[in-house]
């Protein structure tokens, strides 16, 4: 099976394109060698994925046939990642997440009143 469709039948990546492009970015490692998308894999391959600043470690232990659900995943892959590592790894995407939103775009009808206050007692 191909790695681009390992990884996305098996839900680390959302979409096949996210995980091809992170194939062809480097991102992904099988049993610690760079590896094109239509790279084939077997059961036993160590995979690392890499997420920011560290990599989260996978063994394959079967190949699926189709998409299965995520309850079924366990079946597929088995994460080797330590807990303090994917928790750290967590903590970043969550605050690139609220970073990302933090920016206000248009004032509100609210704060609009209130620059024009304070723009009118300017000098």
């Amino acid at each position: 099976m191909r790695i681009d469709k390992y990884l996305w039948n098996t839900r680390v990546f959302k979409t096949r394109s996210l995980a091809t492009k992170a194939c062809q970015s480097n991102k992904v490692l099988v049993n610690q060698h760079k590896v094109k998308p239509s790279h084939q894999i077997k059961a036993r391959d160590l995979l690392s994925v890499r997420y920011s600043e560290s990599y989260k470690t996978f063994t394959v232990l079967d190949l699926p046939i189709n998409r299965q659900g995520a309850q079924k995943n366990k079946a597929f892959i088995q994460e080797n990642t330590p807990e303090n590592l994917s928790r750290k790894i967590i903590e970043k995407q969550k605050t690139k997440s609220t970073q990302k939103y933090n920016t206000k775009g248009r004032p509100t009808k609210k704060d609009r009143r209130r620059i024009d206050k304070v723009a009118k007692q300017m000098p």
